[in-house]
C-alpha cells in the first residue's frame, strides 16, 4: 500500500482579478480548438467511408488465400483429435497448481488546505477601461480529505466563511452584499454502509449553511445587465466573422457587430488610496456628499 500526503498553507492574503476580457479571449481559443478538431473528425471519418473496389486479380487473390487457409484448419482439427486420446491419460495423472490471484495495491491520497483569506475580483474591461463588479473573499478556509484507489472511497470536509461586496458606481465605492459573513460546512464520503452493515458503497453529501443576507441597489443590477449585454455584443463581435458565409450582411447580427462599440455603455470609475498617513478628503463635482474621507 502506499500513502500520499499533500499539504498546502498560505500565510497571508490571496487575491485573484477574473478578466472579462481574458475570459471573453480564451472561451473564443476553446471554441476555435473544439472547430478545428471537429472539421479533423469529420475529414477522417469521410475519408474511412469511402470503399474502394477490389480489381479482378486481387479478388482471386483473396479467394486462394481463403481456401488455403480453410485445408490447413482441416488439417490441424484431424491432429488435434488425434492427440486428445495419448493426451488424456497424462492429464488425469497430473496435478494442477493454481497460484492465487494477487491482491491489487491500494493508495491513499490525503489533502489538507488551509488559507486565511482569498478575494476573487470580477473586471468588466470590455470597454478598455477596468470596471469592477463585485468581488468575493473566504475567510479561514479549512478542507482536509482522503481519496483510497483503486476502491474510490473518499472522505473530505470543508469550511469557510464567505464575505461578499459590490462596487456602486454611482458613488464608486464598495458596499456590501453580504451583510454578515456566509458561514458554510460540507461533508462527504463514500465508504461502505454502517446504517445497514452491508458492503455496499453509499455516499453521503452534507451541507450546513448559516443565514445568507443579501443587500444591493439598483446600480449593481445596472452594472450586471450592462456587463451581460457587452458580454453578448463581444461575443458576436468574436464569432461573427466565423459565421459570415451563413450570415446575411443585413441580419440582426452583423448589424449588432458591426455597432458594438457604440452600444458599449461607458462609466469609468475612480480610486483614492490613502497611503500618506494623513486625514485626506476629496469631493466630487455635482455629487450628493461634500466631502468624502480617503480610508
Amino acid at each position: 500500500d502506499t500513502e500520499v500526503e499533500v499539504r498546502a498553507a498560505a500565510l497571508g492574503e490571496m487575491d485573484f482579478s477574473l478578466s472579462m476580457h481574458n475570459v471573453a479571449l480564451l472561451s473564443a481559443i476553446v471554441s476555435s480548438l473544439n472547430e478545428t478538431f471537429q472539421s479533423t473528425e469529420e475529414d477522417e471519418n469521410t475519408s474511412d467511408g469511402k470503399e474502394q473496389e477490389l480489381t479482378p486479380k486481387e479478388q482471386e487473390r483473396i479467394e486462394n488465400l481463403a481456401t488455403a487457409l480453410e485445408k490447413i484448419r482441416t488439417d490441424e482439427s484431424m491432429s488435434h483429435h488425434e492427440s486428445e486420446n495419448s493426451i488424456g491419460d497424462s492429464i488425469s495423472t497430473a496435478s494442477l497448481h493454481f497460484s492465487p490471484p494477487s491482491v491489487p495495491s491500494s493508495t491513499k491520497f490525503q489533502v489538507k488546505i488551509t488559507m486565511p483569506q482569498t478575494r476573487f475580483t470580477v473586471i468588466n474591461d470590455l470597454q478598455g477601461m477596468d470596471e469592477a463588479l463585485f468581488r468575493v473573499s473566504m475567510t479561514n478556509f479549512v478542507a482536509g480529505g482522503e481519496l483510497v484507489s483503486p476502491k474510490t472511497l473518499f472522505d473530505f470536509h470543508c469550511n469557510t466563511s464567505i464575505l461578499a461586496d459590490y462596487f456602486d458606481t454611482s458613488v464608486n465605492l464598495w458596499n456590501r452584499l453580504l451583510i454578515q459573513p456566509w458561514e458554510i460546512t460540507m461533508k462527504g464520503s463514500r465508504a461502505p454502509s454502517r446504517r445497514f452493515k452491508s458492503d455496499r458503497l453509499s455516499s453521503v453529501l452534507d451541507l450546513e449553511s448559516f443565514p445568507c443576507c443579501i443587500s444591493f441597489s439598483e446600480q449593481f443590477l445596472v452594472s450586471l445587465a450592462s456587463a451581460a449585454r457587452m458580454w453578448s455584443i463581444y461575443a458576436a463581435a468574436i464569432h461573427g466573422p466565423t459565421d459570415h458565409s451563413s450570415v446575411p450582411s443585413g441580419s440582426g447580427k452583423s448589424s449588432m457587430t458591426a455597432t458594438a462599440a457604440r452600444n458599449l455603455i461607458t462609466s469609468f470609475p475612480h480610486a483614492v488610496a490613502n497611503h500618506c498617513g494623513l486625514d485626506v478628503s476629496f469631493s466630487l463635482k455635482g455629487g450628493s456628499i461634500e466631502s468624502r474621507v480617503c480610508p
